[in-house]
């Protein structure tokens, strides 16, 4: 039991009409459209769509369409779900004789408070039954069908990134402007320095001041010292 899915990624240059050659080698091997969505950026197409086809045939539409296009990204997943698979159809069963018996005991009660404890019991496995059955047919479907998502770019989108760079020479006009802006740039960033200098002046200028102060006064008891010492060696 496996379940089998694709997703692919296309360029081209007419996106409908490749498209279209898909859709229809998917339709002539028994697949069918599920979704079809387009998009349109200006004049470029972009498609996106889901195709449903028999799993057998997955590799081939797969292949089909990587031949009409250029290929972006393409990748295939496989889930096994046969163990979980199979242990559901084994609970499903297991809960398919328990409701037996549980019907034939609520025709069997004794009393009122009996047939409302069985038929909980009923109701509760009704419920776990359906459960089991969707998830089962779920899986049937997903493993008898597969899923292919296609994506269908149109060349030249330029929403797309480039991988060509081309560097163009600018106009003198815009050039005048762009020197402009940088002498402008440049003399903002000389005059805040400027102003940074003189707000850090004026932010430590009393301490400059109490230290031109302390030099001041040693310098000139230092003077003072010297010129006493002389007198009294003149005398």
């Amino acid at each position: 039991m496996i379940i089998k899915n694709g997703t692919l990624s296309l360029e081209a240059d007419n996106v409908d009409k490749i498209y279209a050659a898909i859709l229809a080698f998917a339709v002539k091997n028994k697949g069918y459209e599920f979704k079809n969505e387009k998009s349109l950026n200006g004049d470029y197409i972009v498609i996106t769509a889901q195709i449903k086809i028999n799993p057998q045939n997955l590799d081939l539409l797969m292949k089909f369409a990587g031949n009409s296009a250029t290929v972006i990204n393409s990748k295939v997943t496989s889930n096994d779900i046969t163990s979980n698979y199979y242990d559901s159809q084994n609970r499903l069963k297991t809960k398919n004789d328990a409701l037996l018996k549980y019907e034939e005991f609520l025709l069997k009660a004794k009393d009122t408070t009996e047939m409302i404890s069985i038929q909980n019991e009923i109701n509760n496995l009704i419920t776990d039954i359906e459960v089991l059955k969707g998830q089962i047919n779920l899986w049937d479907a997903l493993v008898n069908e597969s899923t292919l998502d296609i994506t269908i770019n149109q060349k030249n989108d330029p929403q797309k990134p480039q991988k060509e760079i081309k560097w163009n020479a600018i106009s003198f006009s815009t050039m005048g402007t762009l020197m402009s802006n940088d002498f402008i740039n440049v003399t903002c960033t000389i005059v805040s320095a400027l102003q940074r200098i003189i707000i850090f002046t004026i932010s430590i200028s009393p301490i400059l001041i109490i230290g031109a102060v302390i030099i001041f006064i040693f310098i000139f008891n230092k003077n003072k010292k010297k010129k006493i010492a002389k007198n009294k060696k003149d005398e």
